[in-house]
């Protein structure tokens, strides 16, 4: 048995690696069941184009991430491009601040018109996801886009799914300068280039928007950063999957390792999936676990053959005849991903048991790559290749925050720790998973030093 990492640390993406950056000396170890760090943010590179698993790019309301990643490795930054398809028009994002620009003035006025019916202090008390939409965008906004969109993203009904979380995803129908935008109907060709342990509060974030700049490795895909800030940690353990936890006598069994004592263990993996691992978790633990919901993602990885004439980075598809929720073109990122002889193009597809995936996605996806006018004709497309994400997205359903707090008293009781997306089971980005992964190592090295002092 080895001995020596009072620490054990499930899981190498974001999460995981800056929990072990936050414990600083304290022994720990972190074990990764694939070959790569990177987690959700992991980066595939195929027929010469370059992928991310879904759209990634960097920006943080936190200055220590954003200074912890800068000097890890050289960062490139520009303004976020992103468009919403409505109706066989390309018009920026988002569709509440520039429904204006929509050819069809009818649906312009009846957003325009929904928009003045309706306030932001009644949304704050909508009971489910659909009200608050309609109580805050109003009935034209919602009924041409937003609840639209949002049924094929979170694949399901909209009426199950909390509010607590909008604040931070759905950005305001109102700009900075106090009304919906207006600028001029977007192309895609030629388009212009332009323990429970406490933590420090987190700064607030602001939803996705046309002002926002992201950066994005110079150099490589998003996986970079986890890459660069993982030559940090001093032990990090790839192709072991851990196979066992035994709580009572303390100790992990893995795949590469053998069996490792620990004292305490953080867990970056879902909930149900943790709990696989213990043989003596309580039935309404376990049933908790279960019944936490998560978005599946299909993506259609299309390798185009020759530059996509464009410099959006995000498309935007509330219409259902269209598979894709969400077009990423992931080349618009650096100007290293630009000269590439081949451009890379992701269709993100959610699907669920209330929203299965059809047949002949990909021949589909690449379909609808010509309708939005990514391509001009499906031969331009070289190659493709169809990835499944089984847990994509939590779903911040009406019972998550009860459910997810039977999991964490339990667990947290036993010195077992959850953090980031998966681990709390919460609909949270790369830079808030190293910002908490960062307080946690902290915050559990704080610990281990108290009690060795006061031993």
């Amino acid at each position: 048995m080895e001995r020596g990492t009072p620490i054990v640390i499930v899981g190498a993406g974001p999460t995981g690696i800056a929990t072990a950056i936050g414990l600083g000396a304290a022994p720990s170890v972190v074990l990764e069941r694939r070959s790569d760090v990177g987690g959700l943010c992991g980066s595939i590179e195929l027929d010469g184009a370059l992928f991310d698993l879904g759209g990634h790019a960097f920006t943080t309301p936190h200055p220590a991430v954003r200074e912890l990643v800068f000097a890890a490795l050289p960062m490139s930054a520009q303004r976020r491009e992103a468009r919403c398809w409505v109706d066989g028009q390309l018009i920026d994002y988002p569709f509440q601040r520039h429904f204006a620009a929509l050819r069809d003035a009818a649906v312009a006025a009846e957003c325009a018109r929904g928009l003045r019916e309706t306030g932001a202090m009644r949304s704050a008390q909508a009971p489910h996801f659909e009200e608050y939409l309609l109580h805050r965008f109003g009935a034209g906004v919602a009924r041409h886009f937003m609840l639209p969109y949002n049924r094929k993203l979170w694949a399901r009904d909209l009426r199950r799914m909390d509010t607590g979380w909008v604040g931070e995803r759905v950005a305001a129908p109102e700009a900075s300068n106090g009304g919906p935008g207006t600028r001029t109907p977007a192309t895609l060709a030629g388009d212009a280039p332009s323990p429970r342990l406490i933590v420090d509060p987190a700064p607030s974030r602001q939803p996705l928007s046309e002002e926002t700049r992201v950066a994005y490795p110079a150099q490589g895909g998003y996986v970079e950063i986890v890459r660069a800030l993982a030559r940090r940690v001093r032990d990090v353990r790839l192709d072991d999957a851990v196979t066992r936890i035994d709580l009572c006598r303390r100790e992990v069994a893995t795949s590469r390792s053998g069996v490792l004592a620990f004292d305490r263990l953080v867990s970056t993996i879902p909930p149900a999936d943790l709990l696989a691992l213990l043989d003596d978790a309580p039935a309404a633990v376990r049933a908790s676990a279960a019944a936490l919901e998560s978005v599946s993602l299909a993506l259609v990885l299309a390798v185009v053959e020759g530059p996509v004439a464009t410099q959006v980075q995000r498309i935007y598809v509330a219409d259902p005849r269209i598979l894709a929720h969400k077009i990423v073109l992931n080349h618009t990122s650096t100007d290293a991903l630009r000269a590439r002889p081949r451009h890379a193009v992701v269709s993100e597809i959610a699907f669920s048991a209330d929203k299965p995936l059809p047949d002949d996605v990909e021949r589909r996806a690449v379909a609808d790559l010509v309708t939005v006018g990514v391509v001009r004709h499906p031969a331009e497309v070289r190659s493709t290749l169809l990835l499944t994400i089984r847990h994509g997205y939590p779903v911040p359903t009406l019972d998550r925050a009860v459910r997810m707090q039977a999991i964490r008293g339990w667990l947290e009781e036993r010195g077992v720790h959850l953090a980031g997306r998966l681990g709390e089971w919460d609909y949270i980005n790369a830079d808030e998973c190293i910002h908490r992964g960062l307080a946690l190592g902290r915050a559990l090295a704080a610990a281990e030093t108290s009690a060795r002092t006061s031993a």
